[in-house]
């Protein structure tokens, strides 16, 4: 229920926000960090210090180095409850065991298997409704410590990667595993969300795309432009849903990018500290997972991605890797984020985003056939 409290009332909160003008306001920190403290004087919470985390999509603060503020603007109350229903099926039945600083360290699958690393403990979902009339929706949860992958890289050997990609998957393997039997908010794991999902980004493509390019000021051939297009438009509504073997879908995160997987180091030994943000997360085919782990936490290194592929296989079906290529490029233009393409572009030599002319060129060079063999 949304809460009323006073403690709003002097918020100077703008009014009509939407994705298309958002970016005018979210990295405001003037604007969010009294939000925050309104949130914790609510829920009575000590709040010393509020720190601003590195830019995401929506405002993520961290409160006195132990508690994370995540605020959610009206028009991501979608991502509000994707984000709050993971954490309660995370936490909820007791399937999970604390570890020492009270995260939720072990989850369980319906087979008994455990995740092996921290998720944040989840200490409040709530909301409240600005003068304006709309209604904001915040979660508190634990704050978890390590570094972002993004800023070890340069760090890491090719033994490292090793051991951090076949960590990874073997945590994925199990987040998949998850049960969603009696989740109103994931459709008790069920494909209408999926076709609905592929529907709509299918009829918005165009917009999407020419926005990327415009906010990222990327320069994209015509060809390209219309290859992709062309491209998304004959995807099925079904695309990455396989009948013959048969595969179910599962719960997938999606946004396992270089910011939201966290990593531990103990002695000489790097480990994943924790996995967070889960505000992407959705009912579908296993592969679209690979989108942000390739392009995002593993930072395109097949060191990092060939270790989590050889343990996630042993969810998916036998595909060839030429289909498997096929497929992944197939994610890619499905990915919430038209900026999975468009950051990888940035990325690429004048040369090579010269040679681009169709989605086929694209996909050689963004999925190489070798990670998949």
């Amino acid at each position: 229920m949304a809460s009323s409290s006073s403690c709003w009332d002097t918020l100077e909160i703008p009014s009509g926000l939407s994705w298309e003008n958002w970016r005018n306001y979210f990295t405001k920190h003037e604007l969010w960090r009294p939000v925050v403290r309104a949130v914790c004087q609510h829920e009575q919470f000590p709040c010393d210090t509020v720190e601003e985390t590195f830019p995401g999509s929506v405002p993520v603060y961290v409160v006195d180095n132990s508690k994370i503020v995540k605020l959610f603007p009206p028009f991501t109350s979608d991502d509000y409850k994707a984000e709050a229903e993971v954490y309660q099926l995370l936490n909820s039945n007791n399937a999970t065991q604390q570890d020492s600083n009270g995260a939720h360290a072990t989850q369980q699958d319906s087979n008994g298997a455990c995740l092996p690393v921290s998720v944040p403990k989840l200490f409040v979902t709530n909301s409240f409704v600005v003068n304006s009339g709309e209604t904001w929706n915040y979660i508190v949860m634990q704050f978890l410590p390590g570094q972002a992958i993004r800023e070890l890289y340069d760090s890491l050997t090719e033994e490292d990667m090793g051991k951090l990609g076949k960590m990874l998957g073997q945590v994925i393997l199990r987040f998949h595993a998850v049960p969603l039997s009696g989740s109103k908010v994931f459709a008790d794991g069920k494909l209408e969300k999926w076709h609905d999902w592929v529907r709509d980004i299918k009829k918005n493509y165009d917009y999407e795309l020419n926005l990327a390019l415009e906010e990222q000021g990327i320069a994209m051939k015509v060809e390209l432009q219309e290859s992709l297009k062309k491209f998304v438009s004959q995807l099925e509504p079904t695309v990455g849903t396989l009948d013959d073997p048969p595969k179910p879908v599962c719960l997938v995160h999606g946004d396992i990018t270089e910011d939201h997987l966290l990593i531990v180091k103990t002695e000489s030994e790097y480990s994943i500290g924790g996995i967070i943000d889960f505000a992407d997360a959705i009912v579908g085919p296993p592969w679209y997972e690979f989108v942000a782990v390739w392009l995002g936490a593993c930072n395109s290194r097949l060191a990092l991605f060939k270790p989590f592929l050889a343990e996630i296989r042993q969810e998916l079906p036998d595909i060839p890797p030429l289909e498997m290529q096929r497929m992944c490029m197939s994610m890619t233009c499905l990915h919430r984020c038209p900026g999975v393409i468009t950051d990888w572009v940035a990325k690429q030599s004048p040369d090579v985003v010269a040679a681009l002319d169709t989605v086929e060129q694209m996909m050689e060079r963004m999925w190489p056939l070798e990670m998949f063999q």
